[in-house]
């Protein structure tokens, strides 16, 4: 994605407002001449900000670089903001692999013990192996259908977090073929309590979209690795440290 530096200024700009942080504070903690921004607004000037800069803008303002640069934060509520924060927390620890991530196979969740089990599918027929539907909470009174690769990640004891590859079926007409599109669910589940967090919709554009895409393709990514709980990695380097393994 190209930097936008209109976007950056207007956030900065918001931002400082909003945390009462004088601009030539700002300027003054990234060591920075007074007038940095001011000169930097101007249509003539097609420089940019160096990455330590947008560090230390990011740091005092209390907000992600990701967000700071990549959405308009002015329109978002307090709640848009901290979820924007919340979803570049688990960008950065997928990216770091420090959540491993589960798939499950969507089409196999609709007709096995293990989607009669899921905390976001109802049974729906007299089997709980065979006739498992996806409940979405974002679009509750239609039967949404499961693409391939649902990912799944443990955070906390009985807390997990399922993010849902979706497909909706779209029709204008009565006689018009039926178009599937994706779309992204992310739930919290609480010992079985579900929650909903936020959605990339097809047609209404959020400022989680991207995050959101991002995120599903971390949680890809994370499925090549192994996980290793702290139990076996004690074990692990006692074994490496030549030392004796009681178990």
């Amino acid at each position: 994605m190209a930097f936008d530096k209109r976007r950056f200024l207007d956030n900065v700009y918001y931002l400082a407002k909003l945390r009462d942080i004088k601009i030539g504070v700002l300027e003054a903690n990234a060591n920075l001449s007074t007038g940095y921004l001011a000169r930097l607004n101007k249509d003539d000037n097609k420089s940019v900000p160096s990455i330590e800069v947008l560090v230390s803008f990011a740091e005092m303002l209390d907000v992600s670089m990701d967000s700071l640069i990549n959405c308009d934060l002015e329109p978002m509520s307090g709640n848009d903001m901290y979820v924007c924060e919340f979803l570049d927390k688990l960008i950065s620890d997928t990216t770091d692999n420090k959540l491993i991530w589960t798939k499950e196979d969507g089409s196999l969740l609709h007709s096995t013990e293990r989607g009669a089990e899921h905390p976001l599918l109802r049974n729906v027929g007299e089997h709980s192996f065979y006739n498992n539907h996806y409940q979405s909470q974002f679009r509750p009174n239609e039967e949404i259908e499961l693409d391939d690769g649902q990912y799944y990640v443990k955070i906390g004891e009985g807390v997990f977090l399922y993010l849902m590859n979706t497909l909706v079926n779209l029709r204008t007409t009565k006689n018009e073929e039926i178009n599937s599109v994706n779309e992204i669910e992310l739930y919290l589940v609480n010992n079985q309590l579900v929650k909903k967090i936020c959605r990339k919709h097809y047609k209404q554009p959020s400022p989680f979209d991207d995050k959101l895409l991002r995120l599903r393709h971390a949680a890809k990514d994370s499925t090549k690795h192994i996980s290793l709980d702290q139990d076996l990695r004690e074990v692990i380097d006692l074994f490496m440290a030549g030392q004796d393994i009681k178990l």
